[in-house]
């Protein structure tokens, strides 16, 4: 981020080594003109992108082996210690220096050698030059204006994730230390967590703040909190720790790690929340162990489907199941111990009726970490002590009309289990966690995303602002919330979201036209259309738009989802829902898919994609608010002179008028937006087209 757009020039001309051969990527080879030929300049300009990275990770690593080398040959500490700092000094900048011994030993590598060739015959042709030059220096613009407070951030969140990353460590020792406690370090730990989770409270609400400096900032904010998520997406998890999962993780931790119980903790929410997801993360993060998967229900009574059974084996009558296996530690009472503990969980849980359930709860209940199990129905042991690692999470959907087939408990089982509501990612314009999530599901494993951009992003209206005078100073877009306004994404999440909130009964689209409107069965979970999203990248190659490819994903969910008579009433509320949004149209009595479009796609970095979420405000706004500017101002203006190039950042400086007038900007459309001018513009007078903003700020 922080290299400058006429680095690339400069490098790009850099001579290449005598016995290497330049491929132009431009050739007209009857092998390669079909698909040269078909790639933008777009495209080609954003491989340059992706070559010149890899030079300057290359460089890098580079850099680094050549000290290693180097210290290894030095006898004095004094003298490493020196040689180090030396090495330490050289940037990516001494690639340019000619006597530089390092970058002429790098320029022989078989990477530079490979990669550099490359990089010069994109850089020759004009077309794509154009593209990437102005690319560069957009990119270099906008990190002039956010780099001050940018680097403010970074350090706040740096110390954001090492909070919450002791905050972890403290609750997985506190969670630890229950089966041996020190009184003393317990209340040692519990003071330092207090501390921590004041620290991060505090640290939050200085990121917000920053957020709300400007767009550019808190679009490079979301751009690498994006980017973390789509890390942990491809990840060995496949979970995104966002916000609202990473408060209820804090929450389940100060549980678990508090009591010495194993009172039964239950994540309760509606099918597709993540619920089994979240416990296979949390196990991970919490313990550095799998998840243990224990089946509930059925045909077998609970204690022998989940403590223990009785076998025809003499020599060993009885065998511990899976949960009291997490408990123990052993696979049998006669067995050695072969873990200290696991985190054991209970899908469904309220499947099982009131006896069965509250046999569980109260077993649990009546067992503390570092003590005897006292269990002793079926031949266990009860002398068997509760390892340290042990926890029990149950899973459970709400009992009720949807759910048919779940016990409600009595409230003598209730009061034995520790109740969490796992909800949907919530969706709103403060809050889109749902959108961005989809936005990350389309990233591909460089951070980008391979699409149209008016097919993902929400729809704005301008709105102007105006100072104590009246005078217009600037504009702030306003998020559409029509329901048909937007790209296909945006709609097909803001749909979601009102299903989601009909399922839980809160006010929705459906049941402000009918009271009654209430889905009853099947729900589309996120991670179905996540996945949906991630096999779009297959589409690519086709030109699919997204519009259509998610309205076929859609009416082939329905058609296969909602076959049986009871079925149809929720069948059509969905259909009623999609076609609110746009997603499919109706045809007399029938509904069908959107029509196929063919598209040619945006390539979008990650800064294009958080600029998409409403949690990036769209403002262009002056820094006074007064009538009059002061007397030393100056207007920043992005302009494009005919002939096609473009300029960025011209400062103009003006002298204050009595009274501001309003005119449009020389040379621009005759349908474009009129600004204020707060001063004389000569200097703006004689560009010939000025098609960019003017921004007012102070000298």
């Amino acid at each position: 981020m922080t290299e400058k757009g006429y680095d690339l020039p400069k490098f790009a001309e850099l001579p290449v080594a005598e016995d290497t051969k330049v491929e132009s990527v431009f050739d007209t080879s009857e092998k390669r003109i079909g698909r040269v030929l078909e790639r933008t300049p777009q495209e080609l300009a954003q491989e340059m992108w992706d070559i010149f990275q890899d030079i300057k990770s290359s460089w890098v690593q580079f850099v680094r082996a050549h000290e290693v080398e180097e210290e290894t040959t030095t006898t004095s500490e004094t003298e490493t210690s020196s040689k180090k700092t030396k090495k330490e000094s050289i940037s990516f900048h001494a690639l340019f220096d000619e006597s530089n011994p390092i970058a002429a030993q790098f320029k022989k590598s078989p990477t530079f050698k490979a990669l550099h060739p490359k990089l010069r015959a994109l850089y020759s042709n004009p077309t794509v030059r154009v593209v990437w030059e102005k690319g560069m220096r957009a990119h270099a613009s906008q990190w002039e204006k956010v780099n001050g407070t940018w680097e403010e951030y970074r350090a706040v969140e740096k110390e954001q994730s090492a909070l919450e990353t002791r905050y972890d460590i403290l609750q997985k020792e506190q969670f630890e230390s229950r089966a041996k406690p020190s009184a003393a370090r317990r209340r040692t730990l519990t003071n330092d967590i207090a501390e921590v989770e004041l620290a991060l409270l505090e640290n939050r609400g200085v990121l917000e703040a920053l957020r709300q400096k400007s767009p550019d900032l808190a679009a490079e904010i979301l751009s690498a909190e994006l980017e973390q998520r789509r890390r942990e997406l491809q990840g060995h998890d496949h979970f995104m720790w966002t916000a609202s999962r990473r408060a209820i993780l804090e929450m389940l931790e100060t549980r678990a790690a508090s009591k010495e119980t194993l009172r039964l903790v239950v994540l309760e929410g509606q099918a597709g929340t993540g619920k089994t997801s979240f416990a296979r993360a949390l196990a991970r993060k919490f313990t550095g162990n799998d998840l243990v998967e224990v089946g509930v229900g059925g045909r077998t009574k609970a204690e022998r489907a989940l403590f223990a059974d009785e076998t025809l084996d003499k020599e060993h009558p009885t065998v511990y199941r899976s949960l009291l296996q997490a408990i123990t530690g052993k696979r049998a009472p006669d067995g050695a111990v072969e873990h200290h503990g696991r985190v054991a969980f209970l899908d469904e849980f309220n499947k099982l009726d009131n006896d069965e359930a509250g046999i569980v709860a109260t077993a649990l209940d009546g067992m503390r970490v570092g003590e005897k199990t006292g269990y002793h129905l079926l031949g266990a042991d009860a002398n068997d002590r509760v390892q340290g690692g042990a926890l029990v999470i149950a899973a459970q959907n709400p009992a009720g009309t949807r759910f048919l087939n779940r016990t409600k408990f009595t409230p003598e089982v209730q009061r034995k289990l520790d109740i969490f509501q796992l909800d949907y990612f919530p969706q709103s314009a403060d809050n889109p966690e749902l959108y961005e999530a989809f936005l990350v599901s389309l990233m591909d494993q460089d951070g980008r995303i391979q699409a149209k951009r008016k097919e993902l992003a929400p729809a704005w209206v301008p709105n102007s602002i105006k100072n104590t005078a009246g005078v217009e100073i600037g504009k702030k877009d306003e998020l559409v919330t029509n329901s048909k306004k937007g790209g296909a994404l945006w709609r097909i999440t803001q749909m979601l979201h009102e299903s989601y909130e009909n399922l839980a009964k809160r006010k929705n689209i459906l049941t402000d036209a009918n009271p009654d409107a209430y889905i009853q069965g099947r729900v589309l979970p996120p991670g179905d259309v996540m996945k949906w999203l991630q096999g779009y990248r297959k589409e690519l190659n086709k030109g699919v738009s997204l519009e259509y490819y998610l309205s076929n994903k859609f009416k082939n969910w329905i058609d296969s989802s909602f076959t049986a008579d009871h079925d149809q009433e929720d069948k059509r509320l969905y259909l009623t829902l999609a076609e609110e949004y746009g997603l499919i149209k109706k045809a007399g009595a029938e509904y069908k898919t959107l029509p196929p479009a063919k598209i040619s796609m945006d390539i979008l970095t990650q800064r294009d994609i958080a600029e998409m979420s409403p949690r990036v405000p769209r403002t262009m706004i002056v820094e006074e608010t007064e009538a009059r500017p002061p007397e030393l101002t100056r207007a920043v203006v992005d302009w494009t002179t005919p002939d096609g190039f473009e300029h960025h950042r011209l400062e103009i400086r003006y002298k204050p008028l009595d009274t501001p007038i309003t005119r449009r900007i020389p040379g621009s459309p005759p349908d474009a937006p009129t600004y204020v001018a707060l001063g004389t513009i000569n200097e703006c007078l004689r560009v010939p087209a000025v098609v960019g903003r003017l921004y007012w700020v102070k000298s």
